[in-house]
């Protein structure tokens, strides 16, 4: 365990430490259960990390609903993971934490994997917690990707300035 899960955090008067707060059934867990893991409106799709065609394995296009309902029954203490879904929750190449698409050569033929297995045509994937060096959004594969995470958070250093980036969709 992360040293920082050991640290002591008080929510309504009781004192928890993180890893209780974000433990299934956990105070911070009641709360982001209301959330979704994975968004798509229309042929566009918003998730932290990234959507790899691994991760859709047998579930194909019907992937976003089946595991955002998977995210919730778990972050309600109701479902144990299966190991695929631990990987594609939890994992280190996770939805949540994978940084293939700033690691890979084959970032764009994956892409199209994935668009192909989720019938998107046009639009696109976009992501953060891959910080981009230039502080700004980018996007790669003719814009089939978008990267939105510009490392404006104070935990990776204080920035020269303070310009916001945005995305129209």
């Amino acid at each position: 365990v992360h040293e920082s899960a050991r640290e002591e955090v008080t929510h309504k008067n009781t004192i928890y430490t993180r890893s209780e707060l974000f433990e299934p059934n956990g105070e911070v867990t009641k709360l982001l259960s209301d959330g979704y893991a994975i968004i798509k409106i229309g042929d566009w799709v918003f998730v932290h990390a990234g959507l790899l065609s691994t991760h859709l394995g047998s579930y194909g296009d019907s992937f976003i609903q089946k595991i955002n309902k998977v995210f919730k029954e778990y972050l309600n203490g109701k479902k144990k993971l299966t190991e695929d879904e631990a990987k594609i929750l939890k994992g280190s190449d996770s939805i949540f934490w994978t940084r293939s698409y700033t690691n890979s050569s084959d970032t764009c033929k994956d892409l199209d994997n994935t668009f192909n297995i989720l019938k998107l045509n046009k639009g696109g994937i976009v992501v953060g917690h891959q910080i981009q060096d230039n502080n700004k959004i980018n996007s790669m594969c003719e814009d089939r990707i978008w990267f939105t995470d510009t490392g404006m958070s104070e935990a990776f250093g204080k920035r020269e300035n303070n310009d916001y980036h945005k995305i129209q969709v």
